[in-house]
Formats: C-alpha cells, structure tokens, sequence
C-alpha cells in the first residue's frame, strides 16, 4: 500500500459521503469493552500476580486457601468484589491497611498497586482458560495478509457517487436494500467538517461564503481551507498525542509536571500543519532520525541543526506518559519500561496488542513470547530513564543553540543594551525632579492646613507619582529571558537515545526481571513478515530498522491501522471498530 502524507488521506475521505452521513459517535460494542480489559489483564495484571504473588498462591501452594492459577480458583476464593475496590479484602491486603498485609515482604510498587485496583473497579474480569488458546485461523488473519488493490464495486445508483469510496458504501446499502440518507443543507455540512477537521465552529463570514458559493469545486475549497488552517494541526495533533498517551504530568499519584513535554507535543502539531508523510513522522518518532537520512545514510553530526533537535523532540513519543518511576526494583524498571515501549509501538502502528506476550505466547494472535523479547531488546538497548528522579526519570537531553539563535538573541540583547542606557539618563535626570518634589512636599506638609495648601500638595504627589512610573524601568528584569538564551546548552527535550552497548534481551520468565531465561535476537513480530526484514547492526539499538520495517508500504498494518484512525474520528466509528485491535480478538471491517 502507498503510503501517502496525512492530509492528502483526511482530504480523500472528507470529501466521500459528507454529504449523506451524519459524523456521529457510535459507542463500542460491549464484547469490545471485554477485549480490552482482557488486554489489560494479560499486560498489566496477570505479571504482578505471577512475580509478586505467585509463590505463596501458585499451584503448589496457596496459602490462606488463594489460589491465583485460574479464574475458578480465584473467584471461589472470595477475597475480590467485582466492581467494589474498598470492600475487596485483596486489596485491603495489598493496602497494607488491614491485619493481613500482601505481600508480607513490602508493598507493591505504586503502579502495580494501581493497576490491580482499576483491575478491581472494571469487573475483575479473569479470561477463561479454554479462550486462552491461540485459534489455528489466526495465523492466516485478515490483517496479516497483504493490501491487494481491488475495483469498486459496481452500484445502481451511479448518480449518488461522488467518488470510489462511496461505491463501496453504496453497495453494502443495496445489498440490504437501504437507501442513503438524503443529503445535508450546505449549512450542517460546513458545520460537520469544520467540527471535525479543525474542531472549531465556522464563522458568519465563512457560512454566508459558503452558501454563495455556487461552483462544484465549493466543497474541495473548504476542505483544502480547514486542512490548511493552523486549527488542523491542533485537532488532530490532539488525536494522535490521545494514542500516544501524551501527558505533561506524571502519574501514578504524583502529579509532577514535566517541563518539557510540550516541546513533543508542538513537535506532533507542528508535523500536521507541515503535512509531513507519514513514513517520515513514523521514523522520527521511534528513531530520532528521518526515512531520507536513513536512505541516504547519514548520521546523526551531518543532520542539520534544526532537523536534529526536532528528531530528538520526537522520540519524546516513547519516554512520555502518565507514569512515574519512583522507589522502584531497578531490574524491574527496565523490562516495564520497555513493556510499555513494545505495547505503544504495537497500538499505535500495528494495531496489534504486543504486550500481552510479554509472559508467555499471545493466547489469541501468532506472536510468540520470543517475538516479543526480540522488540523488547530493541528498547532495553534505548536510554529512557535518567539516574535523577527529577522531570518523572526522564531522560533528557540538552539541544545546543544554534548559529541563527545566538545571532537573534545578540541582536535582542543590543537593541535592550541601547534602551537601559537611553533609561538610566533618563533616570538619573527624574531622580534630580523627584527630590526637588520631595523637599516641596515635606515644606507643604509643615505648613497649616487650608484648601489652597492641599491642592498644591495633591498636585505635588500627582506629579511625584507620574514621575516614579516613568523611572520605574526594570532593565535587569527585561533582559534576563534573553541573556538567559545566551548561555549554551539551556534547551532540553525529553528524549530516547541508543546505548552505548546495545545487546539482545534475555527472555524474563513470566514477565519476572530476576528470572532471565534464553537469549532473544532483536527483531520484530513474523506474523506480520513481509520478504526480508532489515537485519539490526550489533552496534545500534535497533529502532532505526524498526521503523524501516513499521514504515515500509508493504507492511500489511501499518497503513490500515491509521486510515481506520482516520475513519474513526470523522465517522465515529472505524471500518474496524477496534482501532488500536486488528489482531484475532478484533472486530472484522465492516467493508473489507
């Protein structure tokens, strides 16, 4: 599939069927909201029982009769209320807040903790063993084949078709014997698709110019209008920064800000307004890099300086988050860090729910534990956390200041230097009138009171008080934001960086960082293989070749799962409803 830039996408799809369907939302199906929390059970829960919990309450032994080796087991137990977080006894017990106190060695990591309790809150909801079987189809998935290019679907109503994308809308209709909704006022549909493409409301000016606007390319002016409009890139830039899991706080109870996440956030915005192709903001996100520096083999010292800082501004799409990393297991940290890093890769771009094969096979999907590892090592060998708990232990990096910086900082801090000397003469003369005004004053002030002393020493502070304001000039306090610019290294980002030994990652059993089984060679998830992936130098992490392999057009996710995105928002609902879910759990398109 040719992959093509964002807005070239929106722009096709905004112009088919706007003019028949209403953009509404369309809730997930409750067996979806399941899927999900399955996924969450396998990623977030099932691991912290296991390592934490699995040696008192396994299948050898359980202790005070909780067995946590099966949903029958678990449920007979009793220690959970589904739904109930302050009446369930396990995590009183977890708390530490009860006689019983789980695990009796400490406590559980704050995000540990909160994952079980949200587990709780949902439904306790436990997978049962027979579904945990991968089914035999899902290897030869829908999703997992190649795009093949396909010919509209031939319809009745040719005159209803405004382009192929509604063939195949068309023709679903027909099959059932439906008939389109008839077609919106040019006013709700100026209101839709500026909602939906810059999420503002269109002027008075734009409604009456639209409304006059007769010609038949009146619909593709407005399009071409909104997507240029800086409003776009802070819509959609918002969507995609809602998969990402943007935040500019940390998380897990303590809300530290992160004083840098805006620069990753303009970073998003700043690539919609450009309309960047999407193979490029794919590789600048995982690797710091662009696909033409990747083509032409350059390094990172022979990019441009503006290129470099907005690649390193990128990669804050794999260090920034809702979490915090404090008083934690430091082995730990690592492999969850890296969990975390391989399940954002896999929503976002795949569509695939790669965490859950983090202790075991995926029960649902053709990706073996090994796969897993194999784009685990690729984070493992990528420098995310700082020794310092400060900004969350992010790892962050200093931007040296450009040429064309310190050139416009020196031009400010002259123009400033020529102002405080202009205002120090200034001041030095206002000072001889403020203490001439002081002295008549003090002389007023001695003298009886009457209506004409009064109004001679009203008019006297007036004056005292003008002349304060014009020599209340602050130039140290002016200057400061630009002499501040002046000293090197002041910019930071937050940013993912190649160690300086990358190496394969040894298989964690059951997800347990202190149990390290066979070594995995870094790569990436064969079910999705299409011919040779590009093979991982041992000197570099290897999330260059990771976004080669993500953004290659023949790779059969990567372009259905953001055109499906794309769907969603205008419609509500995606062709797959389960956007970040395209693996054998997922719903199947509705038009495929």
């Amino acid at each position: 599939m040719k992959h093509r830039s964002i807005r070239a996408i929106l722009r096709r799809v905004a112009l088919s069927v706007p003019l028949a369907f209403a953009f509404v939302s369309i809730a997930l199906a409750g067996w979806a909201q399941t899927l999900g929390q399955v996924d969450f059970f396998e990623s977030k829960v099932r691991p912290v029982l296991v390592t934490r919990c699995g040696t008192c309450h396994g299948e050898k032994v359980s202790m005070g009769g909780l067995k946590l080796t099966s949903k029958e087991a678990f449920e007979k137990s009793g220690t959970v209320v589904p739904g109930d977080v302050e009446s369930s006894r396990l995590i009183q017990a977890l708390r530490h807040t009860g006689k019983i106190k789980m695990p009796p060695t400490g406590k559980l990591a704050p995000h540990e903790l909160s994952a079980i309790e949200q587990w709780v809150k949902q439904g306790a909801l436990w997978p049962e063993t027979a579904a945990a079987k991968r089914t035999p189809d899902a290897v030869g998935h829908w999703s997992f084949e190649p795009v093949k290019q396909t010919n509209p679907p031939v319809v009745k109503n040719e005159d209803w078709v405004r382009s192929d994308i509604d063939r195949f809308v068309l023709a679903r209709l027909e099959e059932k014997s439906l008939f389109p909704a008839r077609d919106a006022d040019k006013f709700t549909l100026l209101r839709r698709l500026t909602l939906d493409l810059t999420g503002l409301l269109p002027t008075a000016e734009e409604i009456d110019a639209f409304q006059k606007d007769s010609s038949r390319e009146a619909l593709e002016k407005v399009v071409d209008r909104l997507l240029a409009s800086s409003a776009y890139g802070d819509r959609w830039g918002r969507h995609w920064l809602d998969v990402t899991y943007w935040a500019d706080t940390t998380g897990v109870g303590r809300r530290i800000p992160l004083r840098q996440a805006w620069r990753y956030r303009d970073y998003v915005i700043k690539s919609f307004n450009d309309d960047k192709p999407f193979p490029k903001f794919i590789h600048e996100q995982i690797s710091g890099t662009s696909d033409e520096s990747m083509q032409k083999g350059e390094d990172g010292a022979k990019q441009n300086a503006g290129a470099r800082d907005e690649h390193a501004a990128a990669t804050g799409f794999l260090v920034l988050g809702p979490w915090a990393w404090f008083s934690y297991d430091r082995a730990q940290l690592r492999f969850d860090v890296a969990d975390l890093q391989v399940d954002l890769v896999g929503r976002t771009f795949l569509g695939l729910t790669l965490g859950c094969a983090r202790c075991h096979d995926h029960k649902f999907d053709p990706i073996p534990n090994k796969d897993y590892y194999g784009m685990a090592g690729i984070f493992l060998s990528t420098k995310t956390l700082s020794s310092s708990n400060s900004d969350g232990g992010i790892n962050t990096v200093q931007l040296p200041q450009t040429l064309a910086d310190i050139r416009r900082y020196a031009d400010e801090l002259e123009k400033w230097e020529k102002d405080v000397s202009e205002a120090e003469k200034t001041a030095a003369a206002i000072k001889v009138e403020q203490a001439e005004l002081n002295k008549s004053i003090e002389k007023l002030k001695a003298q009886p009171g009457d209506e004409e002393t009064d109004a001679k020493l009203h008019l006297a502070r007036e004056q005292l008080a003008k002349l304060t304001k014009k020599a209340g000039f602050a130039p140290d306090r002016q200057i400061a934001p630009f002499t501040r610019y002046m000293k090197p290294g002041m910019a930071e980002v937050y940013a993912a960086e190649d160690m300086e030994f990358p190496e394969d990652a040894r298989m964690a059993v059951r997800g347990d960082a202190h149990q390290l089984g066979e070594v995995a060679p870094r790569g990436f998830v064969r079910a999705a293989n299409y011919g040779a992936p590009p093979e991982i130098p041992p000197h570099t992490s290897g999330r260059k070749e990771l976004a080669t392999w993500i953004a290659d057009a023949k790779n059969p996710l990567t372009a259905r799962v953001y055109v499906n995105r794309i769907w969603h928002h205008l419609f509500g609902r995606g062709i797959v409803s389960t956007t970040e879910n395209f693996g054998s759990r997922g719903e199947l398109p509705s038009h495929p």
